[in-house]
């Protein structure tokens, strides 16, 4: 049965991987430069249609592939200062850093995923391969406009504050892994929060449209890495009684700005074990997010392991580190807020089912199980009464 998980586990994980590096465009032999012309045209007819679609430019659809890059160019120096104008803090930030090299190697990180997506859909933004290595490339023509955006004090003051509610959006879908889209909608049209400015609504749906996928058969969207979408609709669709929380506005904005700023004492004491079993210091922090989003996945144990061991981590039996670096790493799994749970903690859902089966005064056996698993009690929680 384990075996059997973890070869769908790696098969799921394989597929998402090879899919991720299938979007970064493929240069054919050297490339010439990084001016928006040159960058456009590593693109396929698709990305450029994808792009054309989103700077919402018309009259393309009969054009050429050589007049469509021309004509996508063109329009999108004219439109610099709007398209800049759209972006949130952390796009402005994250894109100043990449704009200082001509070609950024790339570094997978699971918390970029979505930026990186939705500049890239804007033309902002390029994913390169050349020769099978992955690169990040900032247009030319867009790097000094940038700067001046960048450097303006009161604007990245202002536009931080006015970010508040994006970093709410990605903190919702950081916890939750998939929403319903009118839910969110309703969020930011009928909530009561301060940080989330009625005016600015296009400003906050452009973002959402660009950064997270749709999933269609539950008119939801998704993380970027939600490995399998069915299944994460599948388990939480099987718990109608387990509700949403999106009312704890103060962490969820703190995990969209900051994911390292809401690591538990049970991550601190995981990291401490990982450096003690001779993963690099400098690694183990993106190691630790990449497995905390494999937990949020429900990756099992065997691929977990793999996981820590391909980044360094050494296993002896019987060594007292080793023994601490696995009792850690499940104290990590079962404080950590699963998408297939609706953010709720394994932990925290086993309590949940002791206390209401407490203090019911009786639970039919042919009634729904309190746990919010939606099978009956006697096959669930009820079994061995």
């Amino acid at each position: 049965m384990q075996e059997k998980k973890y070869d769908y586990d790696e098969q799921i994980k394989n597929y998402f991987n090879e899919q991720y590096i299938n979007t970064f465009s493929k240069v054919k032999g050297k490339l010439k430069d990084t001016s928006l012309n040159s960058l456009l045209g590593n693109e396929t007819k698709q990305v450029l249609t994808d792009v054309a679609k989103r700077i919402e430019l018309k009259g393309y659809s009969k054009l050429g592939k050589d007049a469509l890059v021309n004509l996508i160019a063109d329009n999108i120096k004219e439109i610099y200062s709007d398209l800049l104008g759209e972006l949130t803090y952390k796009e402005v930030v994250l894109l100043e850093k990449l704009a200082e090299k001509d070609l950024n190697e790339y570094v997978f990180n699971i918390e970029d995923l979505h930026l990186i997506g939705g500049l890239n859909s804007m033309g902002l933004l390029f994913k390169l391969n050349i020769n099978k290595d992955l690169y990040l490339a900032v247009a030319k023509e867009v790097k000094e406009p940038l700067k001046k955006l960048y450097t303006n004090n009161e604007y990245m003051e202002n536009l931080k504050e006015r970010s508040k509610g994006a970093a709410y959006i990605d903190g919702l879908m950081i916890h939750y892994g998939m929403l319903d889209g009118s839910e969110v909608y309703k969020l930011l049209t009928e909530g009561n929060c301060e940080f989330i400015n009625k005016e600015d609504l296009d400003f906050y749906l452009n973002y959402i449209f660009r950064s997270y996928e749709a999933f269609k058969d539950a008119n939801a969207l998704i993380h970027p890495y939600v490995l399998s979408p069915v299944d994460i609709y599948s388990q939480i669709s099987a718990r109608p009684n387990v509700k949403y929380d999106y009312n704890n506005f103060e962490y969820l904005i703190k995990l969209g700005e900051d994911f390292k700023s809401c690591w538990t004492e049970e991550i601190k004491v995981l990291r401490k074990s990982l450096i003690e079993n001779q993963v690099k210091e400098e690694d183990v922090d993106s190691l630790i997010t990449e497995l905390i989003f494999n937990m949020k996945n429900e990756i099992g144990t065997m691929s977990i392991v793999e996981l820590l061991e391909k980044r360094g981590a050494v296993f002896m039996q019987g060594a007292k580190s080793s023994e601490e670096l696995i009792t850690a790493v499940a104290d990590v799994y079962n404080s950590t807020p699963l998408w297939t749970l609706k953010g709720t903690t394994a932990l925290e859902l086993e309590e949940r089912s002791k206390t209401i089966i407490r203090t019911e005064k009786k639970v039919g056996r042919n009634d729904p199980c309190p746990c919010g698993s939606g099978k009956k009690y006697k096959k669930c929680c009820g079994r061995n009464k």
